[in-house]
């Protein structure tokens, strides 16, 4: 048959949250907000490839607009997403925006499943 359940009543479900408080720096270090960025921003798909490529070099936004069907718009929102979560950072230079990787190029090889750098 099934598997017993057993349910926590509310002081035990207090400690069990200040249990995973104690273990887990990201509550620790109040960090909450920008770990929460950060996996909002490996969520999507398009915003992993961006990343990508920005493992590879940096990129001019016109090459990431280039390379990535979808309205300008979009494109610009993902890159906003990529850059509230502290992944990477776009500078002007002249004309044109470059955007180059702020992430650790090793955890965003993990992320990404790539082979050793």
């Amino acid at each position: 048959m099934g598997e017993t359940i057993t349910i926590l009543n509310k002081q035990e479900a207090e400690m069990l949250l200040q249990n995973v408080y104690k273990q887990h720096a990201v509550f620790r270090e109040d960090k909450t907000a920008e770990t929460a960025n950060i996996y909002k921003a490996l969520g999507d798909p398009l915003r992993l490839e961006m990343l990508g490529m920005l493992l590879q070099r940096n990129c001019c936004k016109c090459e990431l607009l280039d390379a990535f069907e979808g309205a300008p718009s979009t494109i610009t929102h993902h890159l906003s997403i990529l850059e509230r979560a502290g992944l990477i950072k776009g500078e002007r230079k002249g004309k044109y925006t470059i955007y180059q990787l702020q992430a650790d190029r090793q955890q965003v090889n993990v992320w990404l499943g790539g082979i050793s750098l």
